[in-house]
């Protein structure tokens, strides 16, 4: 299990001639020096802790890297890819030094520096200088708290943000577009906050800031979807749409005004429409032929608990044919029914399907086989033949997210993610929590991307690799 986060708590720094570390208590993020990037971090010795690493050093091929947390003290070798305790402490791993910050830098366009050690963001929220740790590299490596990581060179001190991870240690939601993870979370208190996008083939970060234009506000991302153009973002505000390409807002509705969905529970983006799910129904927005924007109010008072927009077949197939969604599920507190967005025609699973019996809470898709969470367990049914298979095991209470692939069924809560392998004899299981890394059991979002499960808890942005030997029955 690792976590990717961690960039605005780091405790401690050292440096390599290749590479700089980061200790934080989510893991040691590293930075390639001769490559300008970030590499994958390495993960926490023995899960997340409230203590914070002390020291870090590294030795100078980067084969062996030395951690320090409260009285224990760690060993990584990259040989065999895992930390062991230890007691040695390496004479000579320490080749940089811990500094004051200078009386000056010269700083990115929109932000300003203050002769005390403070940073001053584009919005004005200041942050504070924890750490500057000199290297023999020639280079100065900051940590500002609530912030990130900065560097500067040792000559002329122009400061460069490198920034890493989500905007927020509380994931709330996740979105999945191709290669393209986004991540929306809590705004947590003064700071920066919005929507993170990940780009899963390049390990690379890019942030869709809120506060810094009144068109966008700081809310908490509470769900997300996205299709080629536009991203969408529930709020308790109200839902805003993005334009994916620079981040500026399209438009955006208050939920006092065009949508009567009272608190926002899911978003979905269907061609030109944007259909909202909330506590008090289902609202689609849509052009009429003149042009304007009309709202259709379906479900009305009825708590929606989930929307997912309908993909058939695979991802590649779509893109072969250029094919695009016409269809939304909703699971509501009533059951499951199937959305015609064009014709706003609502099509309710017949009580025989066996997913109808109580509110359906979570609902997935791979290829063409549906899944139902309810209060009668989890329904599989395949849309072709109709024909179903039923998971009385799964239990809907509690649920907070849920996600398919070629073998597994995912489910979070708050006690995890219960991982089935829905493919095996028996159909065995397993719980993943804070005793297999996991920075919290609290989950609130999943997706799958090739061989890793991503998982968003309110500590952050965990990445299980399910494929792996070790992690299989």
């Amino acid at each position: 299990m690792l976590t990717i986060g961690g960039g605005s708590q780091v405790s401690a720094i050292t440096a390599s001639p290749r590479l700089a570390y980061f200790a934080t208590p989510l893991g040691t993020l590293r930075y390639d020096i001769t490559a300008d990037a970030w590499v994958e971090p390495l993960p926490t010795p023995f899960g997340v802790s409230d203590i914070a690493p002390s020291r870090v050093a590294v030795s100078f091929d980067d084969e062996r890297v030395w951690l320090e947390i409260g009285d224990s003290r760690f060993l990584y070798e990259r040989v065999f890819g895992r930390w062991s305790p230890t007691s040695q402490w390496p004479d000579d791993a320490e080749r940089g030094r811990y500094i004051e910050p200078r009386l000056s830098y010269v700083t990115p366009v929109g932000w300003s520096y203050l002769n005390d050690g403070r940073l001053v963001g584009p919005d004005q929220s200041q942050y504070a200088a924890s750490i500057v740790y000199a290297d023999e590299n020639g280079f100065e490596w900051m940590a500002f708290d609530r912030l990130g990581v900065a560097m500067s060179p040792a000559v002329g001190g122009r400061l460069r943000m490198l920034f890493f991870g989500p905007l927020s240690d509380w994931v709330q939601s996740l979105s999945l577009s191709g290669d393209t993870l986004f991540i929306g979370g809590v705004a947590l208190g003064p700071g920066r906050s919005g929507v993170t996008v990940l780009d899963l083939t390049r390990g690379e970060f890019d942030y869709f800031e809120q506060g810094q234009d009144r068109r966008f506000p700081v809310f908490d991302a509470l769900t997300l979807s996205v299709d080629d153009k536009e991203l969408a973002i529930g709020t308790d505000d109200g839902v805003y749409v993005l334009n994916r390409a620079d981040g500026s807002v399209v438009s955006s509705y208050g939920r006092h005004q065009e949508l009567a969905f009272g608190s926002v529970t899911s978003v979905a983006l269907v061609g030109d429409a944007l259909i909202t799910g909330g506590t008090h129904g289902v609202t689609i927005i849509a052009s009429d032929t003149s042009g304007a924007q009309a709202a259709t109010i379906l479900l009305e008072g009825e708590k929606i608990h989930t929307l997912l927009v309908d993909q058939p077949g695979t991802e590649r197939a779509r893109r072969l044919t250029r094919s695009r969604p016409t269809h939304v599920w909703i699971g509501a507190e009533s059951g499951a029914y199937r959305l015609a967005v064009q014709s706003g025609a609502l099509k309710k699973l017949d009580d025989a399907s066996g997913v109808t019996i109580g509110p359906v809470r979570a609902i997935a898709r791979y290829g063409e086989t549906m899944w139902f969470l309810s209060n009668a367990g989890l329904a599989q049914l395949d849309i072709a033949s109709g024909e179903r298979d039923m998971y009385p095991e799964f239990s809907a209470q509690g649920v907070t997210a849920m996600a398919v692939n070629r073998e597994l069924i995912a489910v979070g809560s708050n006690d995890g993610v219960t991982v089935t392998w829905r493919r095996l004899k028996d159909r065995p299981r397993r719980t993943l929590d804070t005793n297999d890394g996991l920075p919290s059991s609290r989950v609130s979002a999943l997706a799958f991307h090739q061989d890793y499960l991503w998982i968003g808890s309110d500590r952050g942005l965990s990445r299980w690799t399910w494929n792996h030997p070790r992690e299989r029955p």
